[in-house]
């Protein structure tokens, strides 16, 4: 009986508990569905931003149309009221906005420049400050114009806002029913093309003609390039082609700018939808959630400077605070020293030959002298960079790639791609041959356009062109970013970015009123940082109140009140997020390179007190202050703190005292020998107007026996064909011929010629180094399997050697040995003695152990790896040469001959400010790092490529970095070109940060 009655216990006991289980159970149910996240766990950011955007947002004819229906027509309508227009022509523009006509062309070319000048800039009285750089203290002093008040103000501005609208009536509103593509002068009636024509040479010579500089001189005549400009516009079939230039360049605005308002547009509609399932589907917690996540985002910022040499930087910054001893002072004191030399100097070379500058202004000859103390001078870079307290990662020898091009090198530096390859940019140079399609491409005039198509392979896009076979071209970071808030401030390329300032409106503004366009970003950026604080608000409101639902117990805990506050709330995230500061904001400045061509690299305009480097630092300064003036959520700490700010440049200048021209020293010679040879020359001389064609109107390549193309005083390539191309045969064209062919060379006249002998002995007194494609060994032998590549130096009195590229068939592309090897008894590129003890920086190796490096690298039978050759040719006049050269080939576009000429000398140029040659100063560039909690750290030897790279790692962490990505069936890491730096011990830091 005791046993049953223990055992009915133990079933009541144990039925008892199962009750008591499922009663739990069922509580923890009921609560979860009434509190759901208290079951949820918190979302990554990129979970959260995986469930807001699956795809990149394509642009159509539909999402345009709904896009443009949000436009606010009468802010549009009231900015074209406050210009100074005709009032025919403001009744048509009026009348474009105010009707229900939307196409890819008209609305949005007038909403680019409403956004750019005409939309209001809100905020207290310190956010307006005026922004002027060295301009009276009336219009520079704090509570100054917001950004629709410097356009009321200027009248300048004012003139070139109305110019454009003017412009862009007569060239769209004013043509014949159905005549978009009939040639120019079909599309208008008489009286309407003769006002176009007025109007085009009237706003033509304003933009390309007229700056600050000359209209602060009032006795300075009418400069050559004006001159030039009136004389191009008088010539009906030469304005004919402006006309097409000018119609095709805002065609090409319009629908850039469409591509990122659809975006901004799309974006916001997902993110409100989401909202919208979140609140139906009782998911608050994952609003909240996003919001977090939002708060403690990471940030970056890059700053892409056109011509900035980093150790000229770094020496001024040294000098100005006293510092004789650091490596960029000494470096600079070098500098002075060597172009105060009698060959350095315009008076040693015959009066057709010279500069008509000086090479040096007397600020950076006093700053060498006496080192003053200046503190007010690059204020900015001394503080976040320069300081011994500076909380900073520097690239004490920051490498750019040969040729030293802006156009090739500017994508490199914003997206991190190489040229050659599946995901090159390319584009080789300023101008190159295309031997499939026989197109010769020049980036200075009409061809520009074209440029974000070939940087991402859609050349088929282009009338007469095909697509690089096996290649996906190369892409911004604003792409890659495309589930994140994005800023582009003047880039070239921009493809992607959620908002932009062209940087074809931005270098028109520059050149009519400097200033503005830097005022104008700022500005946007301040206005930015106060929606991230009102953004910021919410964002705390939201994440209190993460475990808020409705619900019968849920309102016994929460009130209507409360849920429609966080409803609210929720909803002006949704539509309000991406007016915050940007998650990247790329912003390039154009004007240290632009001015320094005309005016002398070393001159007082652009290295003084007052010049184009201190410029930049006080701009610099006012970006890096928003970061710093905005404080983070928990109002701990600022913006800055969790920014990685990154300022690379895409080459130096040097000074080049004599100007020659190389058609004349080469080509006329070897006429005046009683050869026969035809050129075409796909360039004009540096210092020239740009080159605007006809769509049609494009050089021949063919048949010609040498193609060549001269740009920055210092590339000069040649394109020469094999004698079975020049006789037609259309594969034999598109193959260069290399070393040996060119020894015997045959041309289009039948005779035979020594081409490289021609070269060096009549370029003798000008060229530093030549490269040339050696394809194949000397008749008779053959290369090792091994062996990838050759390319061969040449020099008219150093001898030659070779750069033989290595790879064995178990070794990987990193892998990859270079042998160099002299073809004699003198190295050409001197590499031994050619050492500089003040780019040692203090703990740095020895210069006796750099040369014993060095020379174990020379005499390796198996060469030495990339790492080893560009860290000890860092201490060099040649830093990084082994690698760029061995790969300066890579792409079928990079021509057949490249020649470099001596320091001193600028080849096709009537500028004495000269890039794209090979020594140290146009080969140094800048590679600088702050904020987000970095320590003061300095890496030897970096190439400019890594810093997009590194900028993109730390955004999106190591996961998104190294995962394959389906569309490219490779990762981020393998797609780049150019290695990231955030594993360097050197950002230690931020390796260890969550």
């Amino acid at each position: 009986m005791l046993s049953l009655l223990k055992s009915r216990r133990a079933q009541r006991w144990l039925l008892g508990s199962i009750a008591a289980l499922l009663v739990f159970v069922a509580a923890g149910a009921w609560i979860g569905f009434q509190f759901p996240s208290l079951l949820a766990g918190r979302k990554s950011s990129v979970e959260l931003l995986g469930d807001l955007f699956h795809a990149p947002i394509e642009l159509t004819d539909e999402n345009a149309r709904g896009a443009l229906k949000t436009v606010n027509k009468r802010a549009v309508v009231l900015f074209i009221r406050s210009c100074d227009l005709r009032d025919d022509v403001a009744g048509r523009l009026v009348a474009l906005v105010e009707s229900d006509r939307i196409d890819r062309v008209t609305l949005p070319f007038v909403m680019h420049l409403y956004e750019l000048y005409g939309s209001p800039v809100t905020g207290d009285a310190e956010a307006r400050a005026a922004l002027g750089y060295d301009e009276p203290q009336d219009q520079a002093s704090v509570g100054g114009p917001g950004l629709a008040e410097l356009v009321r103000q200027s009248p300048r501005i004012r003139r070139h806002v109305t110019n454009a609208l003017r412009l862009f009536d007569a060239l769209f509103l004013r043509t014949k029913p159905g005549a978009d593509g009939q040639p120019v002068h079909w599309r208008y009636d008489e009286d309407a093309y003769r006002d176009v024509k007025a109007i085009v040479r009237e706003v033509a010579g304003e933009m390309l003609g007229r700056s600050d500089d000359a209209l602060s001189r009032p006795d300075a005549g009418k400069s050559e390039y004006v001159a030039a400009v009136e004389q191009i516009l008088r010539d009906d079939e030469r304005l004919t082609e402006f006309v097409e230039f000018f119609t095709d360049m805002i065609r090409d605005l319009a629908d850039n700018w469409l591509q990122s308002f659809v975006e901004r547009s799309e974006r916001r509609r997902r993110r409100g939808e989401w909202v919208e399932a979140c609140i139906a589907g009782r998911r608050y917690y994952e609003i909240s959630d996003y919001a977090q996540v939002q708060s403690q985002r990471r940030l970056a910022v890059h700053i892409a400077v056109d011509g900035l040499q980093g150790k000229l930087l770094e020496g001024l910054a040294q000098l100005s605070q006293g510092d004789r001893q650091s490596s960029g002072a000494r470096y600079l004191a070098a500098l002075v020293e060597r172009y105060q030399q009698s060959d350095m100097s315009p008076a040693s070379y015959a009066e057709a030959e010279r500069a008509k500058l000086p090479p040096l202004g007397r600020d950076v000859v006093e700053l060498v002298r006496d080192a003053p103390d200046l503190p007010d001078f690059l204020a900015n870079f001394k503080r976040h960079i320069f300081a011994p307290d500076a909380q900073a990662v520097t690239v004490n020898v920051a490498t750019v790639d040969t040729p030293t091009i802006s156009v090739r090198n500017l994508p490199i530096i914003y997206s991190g791609h190489g040229v050659a390859g599946r995901f090159g940019t390319g584009i080789p140079n300023f101008s190159y041959l295309d031997r499939r399609t026989g197109r010769g491409w020049y980036f200075w005039g009409s061809d520009v356009l074209e440029f974000r198509r070939i940087f991402a392979n859609r050349e088929d896009e282009i009338p007469g062109g095909a697509r690089r076979p096996d290649a996906d071209g190369a892409r911004t970071l604003f792409e890659r970013l495309w589930r994140y808030n994005t800023v582009s401030a003047m880039p070239t390329v921009d493809t992607g970015a959620l908002e932009k300032i062209s940087a074809e409106v931005g270098t028109a503004i520059g050149e009519v009123q400097r200033n503005f366009i830097e005022k104008a970003i700022v500005l946007r950026l301040r206005r930015r940082a106060e929606l991230e604080q009102e953004l910021n608000d919410r964002r705390r409101w939201l994440i209190d109140h993460r475990n808020l639902n409705h619900g019968f117990l849920a309102e016994l805990v929460f009130s209507p009140v409360e849920l429609k506050t966080f409803r609210e709330y929720a909803r002006y995230m949704a539509e309000h997020e991406d007016e915050g500061l940007p998650d990247y904001l790329l912003w390039y400045n154009p004007w240290p390179d632009h001015f320094a061509h005309g005016k002398g690299p070393y001159s007082d305009e652009i290295i003084g007190r007052r010049g184009e480097y201190d410029r930049l630092d006080f701009y610099f300064g006012q970006l890096v202050d928003v970061y710093q003036s905005t404080p983070t959520l928990d109002g701990g700490s600022n913006y800055a703190d969790r920014t990685l700010f990154g300022v690379v440049s895409d080459h130096g200048l040097v000074y080049t005292p004599r100007l020659v021209s190389t058609e004349k020293l080469l080509f006329d010679a070897m006429r005046d020998e009683g050869l026969e040879i035809t050129v075409q020359k796909l360039t004009q001389d540096e210092g020239g107007l740009p080159d605007i064609h006809g769509r049609d109107r494009l050089k021949p390549t063919r048949p010609f026996d040498v193609v060549v193309g001269s740009t920055a005083g210092g590339s000069y390539v040649l394109d020469l064909f094999l004698p079975e191309g020049l006789a037609g045969d259309d594969n034999a064209w598109r193959r260069h011929p290399d070393y040996h062919q060119l020894r015997e060379h045959r041309l289009l006249s039948g005779q035979t010629i020594d081409f490289i002998d021609h070269l060096l002995r009549h370029l003798h007194d000008e060229i530093d180094l030549v490269l040339v494609r050696e394809h194949g060994p000397a008749p008779g032998s053959a290369w090792p399997d091994e062996v990838e590549s050759v390319v061969r130096i040449i020099t008219p009195d150093r001898g030659e050697a070779r750069i033989v590229r290595l790879r064995g068939p178990a070794m990987s592309a990193a892998a990859a040995r270079y042998r160099y090897e002299v073809l004699g008894d003198i190295d050409p590129l001197d590499l031994l003695a050619s050492i500089r003890e003040e780019l040692i920086t203090p703990g740095g190796p020895k210069p006796a152990e750099i040369r014993e490096q060095l020379a174990a690298c020379l005499t390796a039978g198996d060469g030495c790896d990339d790492w080893r050759w560009r860290e000890w040719l860092s201490y060099t006049s040649r830093p990084d040469a082994i690698f760029q050269y061995s790969h300066l080939f890579d792409s079928d576009r990079a021509g057949t001959v490249n020649v470099f000429p001596r320091q001193h000398v600028g080849l096709n140029s009537a500028v004495p400010g000269r890039h794209a040659g090979e020594s140290f100063g146009e080969k140094n560039g800048t590679q600088l790092y702050f904020g987000a909690g970095l320590k003061r750290a300095r890496i030897q030897s970096a190439r400019n490529g890594s810093l997009p790279v590194t900028l993109y790692h730390w955004l999106v962490g190591d996961g998104v970095f190294e995962q394959p990505e389906p569309r490219y069936d490779a990762s981020p890491a393998k797609q780049f070109g150019y290695e990231t730096l955030l594993s360097d011990p050197a950002f230690s830091p931020l390796r260890q940060r969550p």
